[in-house]
């Protein structure tokens, strides 16, 4: 979050995180902390799917990820 704060795409997602709590002044923390407890319930939470995707999109770009084709 902190190295991709400024992405719009990470922003949107952010801000649906903190709309689906109906804490719009949520901090930077809460906000992570938020996405853990959803993370531990393994939660299907739109800005988490969001946030995700552009993990995984980043990480494969990268060459840091790598799937198996069977």
């Amino acid at each position: 979050m902190r190295a991709h704060g400024d992405d719009p795409a990470v922003r949107t997602a952010l801000d649906g995180v903190r709309s689906l709590t109906g804490a719009p002044d949520l901090d930077e923390a809460g906000v992570i902390a938020t996405l853990l407890g959803w993370l531990d319930e393994d939660r299907k939470a739109t800005p988490l799917k969001e946030l995700q995707g552009l993990i995984w999109q980043e990480g494969y770009a990268a060459g840091e990820f790598r799937g198996e084709l069977y």
